[in-house]
């Protein structure tokens, strides 16, 4: 028999890595700084053009985080591709 002890999963620990910056994941896969500044500027109109969200531009990438409902994210993401399209 092996002296080696199972790992034991905590879902607690995988809670803490949750409450991570949601801004400094989503950027930390582009290398690009070009890219990062269009994508940054890109999401500030979308977070500003939703009435709902205040605060920093910061604060407000918090908010639309919390948001579980995936049929108001749908109706939101609709609404934002309607405005790209004016």
């Amino acid at each position: 028999m092996s002296n080696h002890s199972k790992s034991i999963l905590s879902l607690a620990k995988l809670e803490s890595d949750k409450h991570e910056d949601p801004l400094q994941v989503f950027f930390s896969g582009i290398k690009s700084s070009e890219t990062k500044n269009a994508y940054k500027k890109t999401f500030r109109e979308f977070l500003d053009s939703v009435e709902d969200f205040e605060g920093t531009f910061e604060e407000k990438t918090l908010e639309q985080e919390n948001i579980k409902d995936d049929e108001l994210v749908k109706k939101i993401l609709a609404l934002a591709l309607e405005q790209k399209e004016y």
